[in-house]
């Protein structure tokens, strides 16, 4: 391969033979931008300098994430690459914010330098306010075609709900420090005091699916139409990662495709949470999975979607 090589490196007797091999340089570089057919979405190529957006759904994983991508500065760990002051971000792009569905590859480049130390990394988590939930701050998941998916190198976080849900529970404090885990059922209770609060009711109704359909939050109930538009949402990321149920094919993508190798303690800790989640069983599992419909499948459709990923991966790099 002749990649790591540009034409001015090119020292040569023969110039004939230095201009064959420029040749050979520049087609290969155009081959590289094309795309690899994964049926309904393409696999894009990632080009040097793009900023990352990251989707961070609580408890998938992003904190780890975090923590390997964001190395070029002492940024604080504990703001999970969020961008706490987007008016930074908005003074250089001329007043665009960095979720805006219109926003181009010049702008989120641009955007990004406001600050050094956001080392050209954006993590959206909705979940931790709120508030960010809005339809307006979910704008650029209306259009899977907007000039925002452009913009990024985009990635998305998933994982198993049951699973997620009882991370989330614990990170928030609300279990119980002695609870009888071979009894969970209370934690599904829509009447129960504790977990049949409202707020909390939200964090086990298709939490993730929240994150993809712009007004989903104000009614997590699953249909169709909803499903449908999550898994194009899905699918017109760059990269899925699933960091606790599939640590080794995520690690395996971020290298490919980012040259980064993930921290092996992300590995660790996912390990961890899946032997500590309680089981959920008969009516408690049935109310779960029935509540979490369309979760359920949008991670499946995700996981699917790694594989996808993984195959175009090897492709390219046996080609």
């Amino acid at each position: 391969r002749l990649s790591n090589l540009i034409p001015g490196q090119l020292v040569m007797k023969h110039e004939r033979w230095a201009v064959v091999l420029v040749c050979i340089w520049a087609c290969e570089s155009v081959w590289q931008e094309k795309v690899v057919n994964l049926g309904a979405q393409p696999f894009r190529r990632f080009r040097p300098g793009k900023p990352l957006f990251v989707e961070h759904v609580m408890k998938c994983g992003g904190t780890e994430l975090c923590k390997t991508i964001n190395y070029c500065s002492d940024r604080d760990k504990k703001d999970n690459c969020r961008i706490r002051d987007p008016v930074k971000f908005k003074n250089a792009t001329g007043g665009k914010s960095y979720l805006s569905p219109t926003l181009t590859l010049s702008e989120s480049q641009v955007g990004v330098m406001a600050d050094p130390k956001w080392c050209g990394v954006v993590f959206h988590e909705p979940g931790w306010t709120n508030g960010l939930f809005n339809e307006d701050k979910l704008g650029m998941y209306a259009n899977v075609s907007a000039p925002f998916w452009d913009a990024y190198t985009t990635i998305l976080l998933v994982r198993e709900p049951w699973d997620r849900y009882f991370s989330h529970l614990h990170q928030l404090s609300i279990l119980p420090k002695i609870f009888d885990s071979a009894n969970p059922s209370r934690f599904v209770n829509d009447r129960d005091p504790v977990f049949g609060d409202k707020q909390v009711a939200l964090l086990r109704r298709n939490f993730i699916t929240q994150h993809l359909v712009p007004g989903f939050r104000f009614d997590p109930t699953c249909t169709e139409e909803a499903l449908e538009h999550a898994k194009k949402v899905v699918d017109a990321f760059d990269l899925v990662l699933d960091m606790k149920y599939n640590f080794k094919t995520s690690s395996s993508l971020v290298e490919k495709k980012l040259g980064i190798e993930l921290e092996a303690s992300s590995e660790e800790s996912g390990r961890r949470w899946i032997h500590n989640t309680p089981l959920l069983e008969g009516s408690a599992k049935d109310k779960f999975m029935s509540d979490n419909r369309c979760d359920y499948a949008v991670v499946e459709h995700a996981r699917m979607r790694m594989k996808k990923l993984q195959r175009a991966a090897y492709h390219e790099e046996w080609n």
